[in-house]
C-alpha cells in the first residue's frame, strides 16, 4: 500500500517508537472516520510487534475522559 503525503506522520511515529525503547510511550490516535487511521498504524508497524487496542464510538467517553487523566498525569510529572 503506498501512501501519499503521510510521511510526516510515519517519521513521527518512528521517533516515537524509538523513544520508547528508552522510555515508554504511548501512541493515541484520533481523527475523522475513514482517513486511514488503522491503516496508517499497521503500514508504520508492519514489521514490528506491536499493540493495537481499538476504541469504539460506545466508549469514545471512556477514552476522552483517559485522554485527559493523561495529560495531568504528564503534566504533573513535568513530561
Amino acid at each position: 500500500m503506498k501512501f501519499y503525503d503521510r510521511e510526516k506522520e510515519i517519521t513521527t511515529i518512528n521517533k516515537i517508537v524509538q523513544t520508547s525503547k528508552k522510555k515508554g510511550q504511548l501512541i493515541v490516535l484520533q481523527g475523522k472516520r475513514r482517513v486511514g487511521k488503522t491503516a496508517l498504524i499497521l503500514y508504520t508497524f508492519r514489521k514490528q510487534p506491536f499493540l493495537y487496542f481499538f476504541v469504539s464510538k460506545k466508549t469514545e467517553k471512556i477514552l476522552n475522559q483517559l485522554t485527559l487523566l493523561s495529560f495531568r498525569i504528564c503534566k504533573n510529572s513535568g513530561t
